[in-house]
């Protein structure tokens, strides 16, 4: 009898550590089907040519966002106009995530600046800013090309920066792409198209 119930004693612990092992085996499956969806979950995906139009739209919307809503002083040009420039200066002031714009999943349509086409990467849409001191009765001279900036926040897609004069000082920014990882977690951390420590601005002036 005692054998017996010595028996059916070790019988009981197998099967409850059989069934503690079936749990736990199913609960790490169901949690790595649980990864699996939130890795290939494509919701919120946007490309990046729908999300320039969206990233200009929510730009134009903050109250904090003055570089197209200011207009330059206008320039009355003469025979003794002396012209300055253009004059490249490097590099920036500040960078900030735009209003919005921040872990966005994106699709990049082209496998451009080592990116893979069609691959979700979790982004950071950012604004550079620089200023410049200009000397007194100085007028900026617009429309000078930025090709070696980031991209135009007027116009998105193209290289450039937009800028705006007050007193003596020129406002310039320009929109970056910050890539930071991909769907799956890895790090990434590629800055599109110019990392900001070498960003190249180019401006000119007038002194009448």
């Amino acid at each position: 009898m005692k054998k017996y119930a010595l028996f059916l004693l070790a019988l009981l612990a197998t099967s409850s550590c059989s069934n503690d092992e079936k749990d736990y085996l199913l609960n790490d499956q169901l949690n790595a089907n649980s990864q699996t969806v939130v890795m290939q979950d494509t919701t919120d995906v946007i490309s990046i040519d729908s999300l320039f139009r969206l990233a200009v739209k929510l730009q134009r919307n903050d109250p904090n966002y003055l570089f197209d809503k200011k207009e330059n002083p206008p320039i009355t040009k003469s025979a003794q106009s002396t012209f300055v420039g253009p004059i490249t200066t490097f590099g920036y002031n500040t960078v900030s995530v735009r209003t919005g714009m921040e872990n966005r999943k994106v699709m990049f349509p082209t496998s451009e600046y080592g990116l893979i086409a069609n691959k979700v990467y979790i982004v950071d849409f950012c604004e550079a800013r620089k200023t410049i001191t200009l000397p007194s009765g100085a007028l900026t001279v617009t429309g000078i090309p930025s090709p070696n900036c980031g991209f135009n926040p007027v116009t998105s897609q193209t290289r450039g920066c937009s800028s705006y004069q007050e007193g003596t000082t020129l406002y310039m920014t320009t929109n970056l792409t910050h890539v930071k990882y991909d769907a799956l977690g890895m790090l990434i951390d590629k800055w599109v198209p110019v990392t900001p420590n070498n960003l190249e601005w180019v401006y000119a002036y007038i002194i009448p």
